[in-house]
């Protein structure tokens, strides 16, 4: 049996960086999406893509200048987010896809 970290992902804060966007959550967690396309993309998508992570800051990081180049989602880690979060996440790359 594997001793998986299991964390809660409730998103505070957003940042876009064109074509990356990133959504800071609790316990340091940062998700990020690459946008590749013009698509608007679904749960479903966005949870298959392998443009979709999530990477925990060191502590002394600041998220306004958290840039994810070179780093990987922790081994063993685990993620779940409520349903109205995913949606929300969902609905605001949808909303940067149109953006740009």
């Amino acid at each position: 049996m594997q001793n998986n970290k299991e964390k809660a992902a409730i998103c505070i804060d957003i940042k876009v960086d064109y074509p990356f966007i990133y959504f800071l959550g609790d316990h340091r967690i940062v998700f990020v999406y690459e946008i590749t396309s013009k698509k608007a993309v679904n749960a479903e998508v966005l949870f298959n893509s392998d443009r979709f992570r999530a990477i925990e800051m060191c502590e002394e990081e600041a998220f306004e200048t958290f840039r994810h180049g070179g780093r990987t989602t922790p081994e063993e880690t685990s993620f779940f987010m409520k349903e109205n979060e995913l949606a929300e996440l969902v609905k605001q790359i949808n909303r940067v896809i149109q953006e740009n």
